[in-house]
């Protein structure tokens, strides 16, 4: 059967996340380190719209008795951190006109609507957005995957799910999704891969 929904994560396919805080540290001298520590420690609450970015801002200065700004605005410092990966910014646009093109990730809340209107993610008509800080559960939790089935009603082998953490992959896999594993590392292989892979399941 054709793929008819392809599933983009954010972080690490469509986003380059690894300058994280970069802002932050410059702005109000809290390390990369202490804001990574406090984000591992929340990551759970952030990702499922428990607890808010500012939140975690707060608990970051209480629990490491900082004294740094506490109107702060870490979430516009953390989405400003952020860059674009073009080679697959380019590929969604082109996609977009041919299948229905969809989010999958595990993100927090506020973070979606900054992106789009930074450019940063392509401004395309999403058909889905499973979205795990208004969803109240992220990846790998097999009940988003079951989520995506029930409510775009396709059948598994309709579905190609891209994302580049293995432990993402594997509940859709079990499922039986079409997966790519994206490298972001290297864009250009990642997205040719995502091809040849839409090109297999027409030539089936």
């Amino acid at each position: 059967m054709d793929v008819k929904l392809v599933l983009f994560d954010i972080g690490g396919g469509l986003i380059d996340y690894s300058q994280v805080f970069t802002s932050a540290e410059r702005d109000v001298h809290i390390t990369k380190g202490v804001l990574d520590n406090t984000l591992d420690k929340y990551e759970r609450e952030v990702a499922q719209g428990r607890i808010s970015v500012r939140d975690l801002y707060q608990l970051c200065m209480q629990e490491n008795n900082l004294h740094a700004d506490p109107n702060y605005d870490l979430l516009t410092s953390w989405v400003n951190d952020f860059r674009k990966i073009e080679e697959t910014y380019n590929l969604v646009h082109d996609l977009a006109n041919v299948y229905q093109v969809s989010l999958l990730s595990n993100i927090y809340k506020g973070m979606v609507p900054m992106m789009l209107k930074q450019g940063l993610l392509p401004n395309v008509n999403y058909s889905y957005k499973f979205l795990s800080c208004d969803l109240g559960m992220e990846k790998p939790n097999e009940g988003i995957y079951a989520l995506v089935e029930q409510t775009t009603g396709l059948n598994s082998n309709a579905i190609l799910f891209i994302d580049n953490k293995s432990e993402y992959l594997a509940p859709a896999e079990k499922l039986g999704w079409k997966t790519v594993k994206f490298d972001t590392a290297n864009p250009k292989v990642s997205c040719a891969k995502i091809l040849e892979a839409l090109s297999e399941t027409k030539n089936a």
